[in-house]
């Protein structure tokens, strides 16, 4: 089967929303992780020096950022980078900026 769709359950409470992806989903999204050197670009906001850090690409790494926090990914190997992203706001792309890093 190539394209698999399941809803997940919601486990949540009165705080907030709470879904746990099956350990399949997360077995993959591993394998898809390892491989491609890559590096992660931010700031901590207007008149603060940009900083980063590299991975070589060998595990998973997860990356929490809150929302409206300016950030970048960088492919910086040969091969396939491969990101999930899960949002907890709604996307609006009035409210983006794209910044050319040089």
């Amino acid at each position: 089967m190539k394209i698999q769709i399941s809803e997940l359950s919601n486990s949540g409470d009165a705080r907030g929303f709470s879904f746990t992806a099956p350990v399949e989903a997360l077995e993959y999204v591993g394998r898809m992780a390892a491989g491609a050197k890559w590096s992660f670009h931010w700031d901590e906001g207007d008149e603060t020096a940009a900083q980063h850090r590299e991975f070589d690409g060998s595990r998973a790494v997860l990356v929490l950022v809150a929302p409206g926090a300016s950030h970048a990914v960088c492919n910086d190997g040969e091969e396939l980078l491969w990101l999930v992203a899960i949002s907890s706001e709604r996307y609006d792309p009035a409210e983006s900026m794209a910044r050319k890093v040089v």
